[in-house]
């Protein structure tokens, strides 16, 4: 599955930084507009659907940091798949 190729670990390691570092960057980009929406959507002041906003946007940016999160964990476990993918090959040899 995470198989691209990389047969030594110096490469996989260069790789698992270049993908968490995007992964950083892509979170430091869009957390703030992110928060911007959740904050627009938390200032209307309608009285008909002020109750369910209240009641629901905390969850839903609890849910968005929970993404984020994951986003960060996919490459380290990507990067612990791979080192740990390979098993050792017994050869057996038949004796007559």
């Amino acid at each position: 599955m995470f198989d691209l190729g990389i047969r030594s670990i110096t490469q996989a390691g260069v790789l698992f930084l270049a993908f968490l570092f995007m992964v950083v960057v892509f979170y430091f980009v869009l957390s703030g507009p992110v928060d911007a929406i959740f904050d627009g959507f938390d200032d209307v002041d309608d009285p008909i659907s002020g109750d369910e906003i209240d009641l629901f946007l905390p969850n839903i940016r609890t849910a968005m940091n929970i993404a984020f999160a994951l986003m960060l964990a996919t490459p380290i476990t990507g990067f612990i798949m791979w080192v740990f993918s390979r098993e050792p090959f017994y050869e057996r040899y038949r004796r007559y």
